[in-house]
């Protein structure tokens, strides 16, 4: 691409990044729109349109960072809230089974909980042996 084209109208290729850097959420992206808005600099000092110019892709820039920052915050809350929920439901049932089971090979069944509950002496004995 000519120089002299993106500094006639440096809006329409920034654009084009930013699209890209906001539906992808990409950081990479956004450092090259960050690199492009800094070399607008000079040109903003010179002339009055560049100014604008510089001006505008700033506060797009800005904007894309910051819808993208919190955008892929977002995603890695929600990753590590499914891994938690994962971990949590599978660390009683695959790192340690029996602690469900009962001798008979029957399962625990949270609604025959109590005093009376038929495996109630089988708890009593488990919890005894893993004060130990």
């Amino acid at each position: 691409m000519d120089l002299r084209t993106v500094l006639a109208c440096p809006i329409i290729p920034f654009l084009v990044m930013f699209c890209h850097a906001v539906t992808t959420l990409s950081l990479e992206t956004m450092e090259d729109l960050e690199k492009f808005v800094t070399s607008l600099q000079p040109v903003d000092q010179t002339y009055i349109a560049g100014y604008k110019a510089h001006a505008l892709c700033q506060r797009f820039y800005e904007a894309g960072k910051s819808y993208v920052e919190t955008q892929l915050q977002r995603k890695r809350e929600a990753n590590m809230a499914n891994t938690c929920r994962d971990l949590g439901a599978s660390i009683f049932t695959d790192i340690i089974p029996e602690f469900w089971q009962a001798p008979d090979g029957t399962n625990y069944d949270p609604r025959n909980y109590g005093l009376n509950a038929p495996g109630r002496q089988q708890m009593q004995l488990r919890q005894e042996l893993m004060s130990v």
